[in-house]
């Protein structure tokens, strides 16, 4: 431990890991159960850790005895909450800690009032959402024109139905 609110270590076992000399080692060496965790905290707003406020923290999150996750907490009004977690599968969830599907890799969640997402391009460029394999990444897309305000559908790499400013399809 170092009373200077630089760093400090908890190990309680004698088995403790010794990293190389540029390696930082969060570990939880005493609890191995499922949901278990070590993280590592940021404070803000106080001069001492004794009276600092936890204002963030990255967590490993065990899973199983083979499986960890990775969650990036922030303080909100009500306390800590975890804001992104990547799983073990490489699953990505925003404002959520489970997936409805193994094949959903990416989730948003707010239950709280209507939900967008936005995908923001330049005033003279193009904004979209494309589809593909690992052959052709961009066979299906829907995007967006800024340039002459027109919103264009593709499928099988060809555009197939554009709408225009107007309104006019």
């Amino acid at each position: 431990t170092n009373t200077s609110n630089t760093w400090s270590t908890n190990f309680t076992s004698t088995e403790a890991y010794l990293p190389f000399a540029h390696e930082l080692v969060v570990a939880n060496l005493a609890d191995n159960t499922t949901n278990s965790f070590s993280s590592l905290y940021f404070m803000a707003g106080e001069t001492s850790a004794a009276s600092g406020v936890n204002a963030a923290r990255i967590g490993a999150i065990r899973e199983s005895a083979i499986n960890t996750s990775l969650a990036f907490s922030t303080r909100n009004s009500s306390g800590m909450a975890e804001a992104i977690r990547i799983d073990s599968s490489g699953r990505v969830g925003i404002n959520t800690t489970s997936f409805a599907s193994s094949n959903r890799k990416f989730v948003i969640t707010d239950t709280s009032a209507t939900f967008y997402q936005s995908l923001i391009g330049s005033t003279t460029a193009s904004a979209g959402i494309l589809f593909g394999d690992t052959d052709s990444h961009t066979q299906g897309r829907i995007t967006y024109d800024n340039s002459s305000d027109n919103l264009q559908f593709w499928s099988n790499n060809t555009e197939q139905m554009r709408i225009d400013s107007s309104g006019n399809v």
